[in-house]
C-alpha cells in the first residue's frame, strides 16, 4: 500500500494498492516525507501518479510506466453564457507512438490578481497540467522518484 496525496485537494491523504488499482479511505494524518503519490480525477477517470522502482501513472485502473509517455494539455472555450467564459481543457496522453488517452475536463479558474500566494502556480490545482509539465522534464522526474523512493 502507497499513501498517496490528493493534487486537487492537498489535506487529503489516501492509500493505494498498485496491484488492485485500488484507493481506499485513509483519514490518518501522514508525515510529508510518507508520500509517495499524487492522485486526482479528470474528466471522470482516476489518475495515480506514484513510484513503484520507477515512477507510473495509473489512467483509470491501467498502469504506464510515466517515461514511455507524452502529456500535452491545451485550452479551449467550450461556452460563452452571461458574458462569462467557460473552459476546458484537453489533455491528450501517448506512449509508443499512439494515444493512450485523451478528454476533455473542467479548467480550473485562473487566479485573481489580489492572490496572496503569488509562488503558487497553475500546476498545483491542475493534475493535467502538473503532468504535462512533469512529463517534459526529466530532472523533475528524477528528483520526484528519489524523494518518493
Amino acid at each position: 500500500m502507497i499513501n498517496i496525496r490528493n493534487k486537487q485537494q492537498y489535506s487529503e491523504v489516501r492509500l493505494f494498492d498498485p496491484l488492485t488499482q485500488s484507493i481506499l479511505i485513509h483519514s490518518d494524518l501522514v508525515d510529508p516525507l510518507k508520500i509517495h503519490g499524487f492522485f486526482a480525477c479528470l474528466g471522470g477517470v482516476q489518475f495515480v501518479l506514484y513510484h513503484q522502482l520507477q515512477l507510473m501513472l495509473s489512467i483509470g485502473g491501467t498502469n504506464h510506466v510515466f517515461d514511455d509517455l507524452s502529456v500535452s494539455t491545451n485550452t479551449v472555450s467550450r461556452n460563452v453564457t452571461q458574458g462569462q467564459i467557460n473552459l476546458v481543457r484537453h489533455i491528450k496522453i501517448e506512449g509508443h507512438n499512439k494515444i493512450v488517452f485523451e478528454t476533455d475536463y473542467d479548467e480550473i479558474s485562473p487566479m485573481f490578481e489580489w492572490d496572496t500566494t503569488p509562488f503558487i502556480e497553475a500546476e498545483h490545482f491542475d493534475f493535467g497540467l502538473f503532468l504535462e509539465n512533469l512529463s517534459k522534464d526529466n530532472e523533475r522526474c528524477e528528483r520526484l522518484s528519489a524523494i518518493w523512493s
